[in-house]
């Protein structure tokens, strides 16, 4: 695709039948078109594909531990991107609910707010130290298995902070891995 905010016939028809999404494009600066645009295209694409296939699609929104969806809070640093990914979350929580008349009542929406996601261990730029002591953090590894444990299952909580990932991901990769030895080492204890 050249243009996320155009879908074409062949491109919404490759997704037809697709159960979940995924989404995790975005920019540390909050880019108006990436954050929201983007994501509310696909939305809007694949809606109708969702409403004929009359069972639950699940959409997994990544934003950010600092996004802020009050637009009127008064922030003291990196305002404007905090304030596009508040927004995006808007966006995308108001899709589930507003959208009906496109997606038929099928579409449920899930943030996930993560605070530092770090790479592997013993990777380049692994700064887990930082992470774990000031910020809170959440290994890539337990990101991606939290997710995907979102659009498997679903979730009661509709917005996930970096405990939460954390949390999930951990459960998700034990029940992955009992009775299968690899190396696996829990990382990041800090749940922020």
């Amino acid at each position: 695709m050249k243009d996320f905010t155009v879908y074409s016939e062949e491109v919404i028809k490759k997704m037809e039948g697709a159960d979940a999404c995924i989404w995790a494009l975005g920019t540390t600066e909050g880019r108006q078109d990436i954050e929201i645009d983007y994501p509310l295209a696909f939305c809007n694409a694949i809606a109708p594909s969702v409403a004929r296939q009359k069972k639950p699609f699940r959409y997994v929104h990544t934003s950010g531990r600092l996004a802020e969806q009050d637009q009127e809070r008064c922030l003291l640093f990196l305002s404007g991107g905090r304030r596009i990914k508040g927004k995006a979350e808007l966006e995308m929580m108001d899709f589930e609910t507003n959208g009906e008349f496109l997606h038929g009542g099928h579409w449920q929406s899930f943030i996930v707010k993560p605070s530092m996601v770090l790479p592997k261990k013993g990777e380049k730029g692994d700064l887990r130290w930082l992470g774990s002591v000031f910020i809170g953090s959440v290994d890539v590894d337990e990101l991606a298995a939290a997710m995907i444990d979102v659009v498997s299952s679903g979730s009661e909580e509709k917005i996930l902070g970096n405990a939460e990932c954390v949390m999930r991901g951990r459960a998700a990769l034990d029940r992955d891995l009992e009775g299968w030895e690899r190396g696996y080492e829990k990382a990041s204890w800090s749940l922020w």
